[in-house]
């Protein structure tokens, strides 16, 4: 078969481009139906491989506890040195009471420090890998986030008061920018029961008609 590359092909109108973009249509892309622990009974089918759950471990914190006002930069945070060392011994701490072991050189649990948003979002978020700061942060960390937000008596519960009980959606700030996910969670159910979470994703970079093949 003949390979043929097309080099000049038809192009939608930028200004009708730009339009569509400002509407953000969206789509979730959720995980449905799967909840509860993966024990470590179950193993890959082959040699070598791991299995990995849909969320990751996360240690919440206040920003407040730290000294921080939660809307400090990226390079503010990767230049405190006595802060990354407080966030390593905290998730160190935590890592073994969710039952991780030592997890010194393990990239989990990852850490976030919560604050009340400041920029029309509903949360304001710094989050940590594992003591690196994030520039924005991780779709699973926020999916597990707003997650532990939601559970009466965690940690961040209390920045859940003003959100709005019909919408699934959370707006979760970081240092650039904001990342919208989808977290239902049955607070009665014992334990308590994620019943869906997702991460809201747009297509709205298509719109510029520019693709980035690998090389």
């Amino acid at each position: 078969m003949r390979t043929v590359v097309v080099t000049d092909p038809p192009r939608a109108d930028i200004g009708d481009a730009d339009t569509l973009g400002e509407y953000g249509t969206a789509t979730v892309h959720e995980a449905l139906g799967r909840v509860g622990y993966l024990g470590p009974e179950l193993r890959p089918a082959w040699a070598g491989a791991r299995i990995g759950g849909t969320a990751v471990p996360v240690f919440i914190a206040m920003a407040a506890s730290f000294g921080l006002t939660g809307d400090e930069s990226h390079d503010e945070l990767a230049g405190d040195r006595a802060l990354l060392e407080r966030v390593d011994a905290f998730r160190r701490k935590a890592g073994q009471l969710m039952g991780l072991g030592d997890v010194t050189g393990s990239s989990v649990p990852k850490t976030a420090l919560l604050a009340a948003p400041r920029d029309g979002g509903q949360v304001g978020t710094r989050s940590f890998i594992p003591v690196q700061p994030h520039a924005a942060i991780g779709v699973l960390a926020a999916v597990s986030v707003v997650t532990g937000m939601l559970l009466p008596g965690a940690v961040g519960h209390e920045l859940t008061a003003e959100w709005p009980r019909d919408r699934s959606q959370v707006d979760v700030e970081h240092p650039t920018g904001h990342l919208l996910v989808d977290v239902v969670v049955d607070g009665d159910a014992t334990p308590p029961r994620v019943v869906r979470s997702g991460v809201v994703r747009t297509a709205r970079k298509l719109f510029d008609g520019i693709a980035f093949p690998r090389g």
